[in-house]
């Protein structure tokens, strides 16, 4: 388990619950069923729509919603946990990793799972990395063309890229350290991503083929699950320390002016930006359970989207 240690023993849990215990090769293979037509849902204007994991069936499944949190639609029914999902820039598809079982978010040990492929409405399921390979935490380009990722199969956990389809898969770091929650830049020259190769997770920019890394926060903590805005600019990411559990923090693409955007110290998670890039969407820890919040860039008009008691989280809006 990577250690957050500075979160508490819920939220570390939790930070890390895709890191769970992978089925052999034979296992089940992920089922998907549409609660809606594809086109119908994506035609509500100006509002956009949000995957996210969530326990409500009994273990973690992908669901959809509209931004404004109506129309929630379960996209997959499977005996795996299926968590971390990522819409495609044009909303039509969406990646996942499935893998694992578990009762509870405690459940959860140092091993990824198998990155999938969908469109939107369920149908044309694809498996990207068929065999064990320990891998998490995909995201889109946006052109829609790469997906980024981490790999954990030498080890420790890598930055590596491919194309949707599977094919082209390039490692991009490789050391001891972990490296993981990557994310592109909007004009797909760059990779952010957390490592903790100093020591401390921290946050890190670095071409898209793997060169002129540069270490952006110096927080000597946790800082990590970066993501950068739809205009480049700036980028996003959650931090520990000062009495919080993960605040949600802003700063330059190139790691200045760093500034807290959220107003409590509770534990703010997988952030990722709105479309237009004026709000952010995340999962936090409220209430003692965790749900979908979205909130504007300077912490204000905070939304609550999800209301299960099951746990909902890991949002990503487009």
């Amino acid at each position: 388990m990577r250690p957050y240690k500075s979160l508490n023993e819920k939220a570390f849990a939790f930070s890390d619950l895709h890191f769970f215990a992978l089925l052999c090769a034979g296992g089940s293979t992920p089922s998907a069923r549409a609660g809606y037509d594809a086109g119908d849902f994506a035609a509500k204007k100006g509002v956009g729509k949000i995957v996210y994991a969530s326990k409500r069936s009994g273990n973690w499944e992908i669901y959809v919603m509209h931004a404004d949190g109506s129309g929630k639609a379960r996209l997959t029914k499977s005996k795996e946990n299926d968590t971390m999902p990522c819409l495609s820039p044009d909303g039509r598809r969406v990646l996942w990793v499935a893998g694992g079982k578990g009762d509870d978010a405690v459940d959860v040990i140092e091993f990824g799972g198998r990155i999938w492929i969908m469109n939107l409405d369920g149908t044309r399921k694809k498996c990207l990395t068929p065999e064990d390979k320990r891998e998490d935490t995909p995201k889109f380009s946006f052109d829609g063309k790469k997906i980024v990722f981490d790999s954990g199969e030498e080890g420790s956990h890598n930055i590596w890229t491919m194309n949707t389809d599977g094919s082209n898969r390039k490692q991009l770091t490789s050391n001891e350290s972990d490296n993981a929650y990557p994310a592109f830049s909007p004009d797909g020259r760059r990779i952010v991503f957390e490592s903790n190769r100093s020591g401390f997770y921290e946050i890190y920019v670095m071409d898209a083929t793997g060169k002129n890394l540069k270490r952006l926060t110096k927080s000597e903590n946790w800082a990590g699950m970066p993501q950068f805005s739809p205009d480049g600019k700036s980028i996003a990411f959650s931090l520990s320390g000062d009495g919080s559990d993960a605040a949600v923090f802003l700063m330059n693409a190139d790691g200045r002016n760093q500034r807290k955007v959220s107003r409590d110290d509770l534990s703010n998670l997988y952030l990722s930006f709105s479309p237009d890039g004026k709000r952010l969407v995340f999962g936090s820890e409220r209430d003692e359970n965790y749900d979908i919040y979205t909130m504007d860039l300077n912490g204000k008009d905070l939304k609550r989207l999800t209301k299960d008691k099951a746990y909902e989280t890991q949002p990503d809006w487009k």
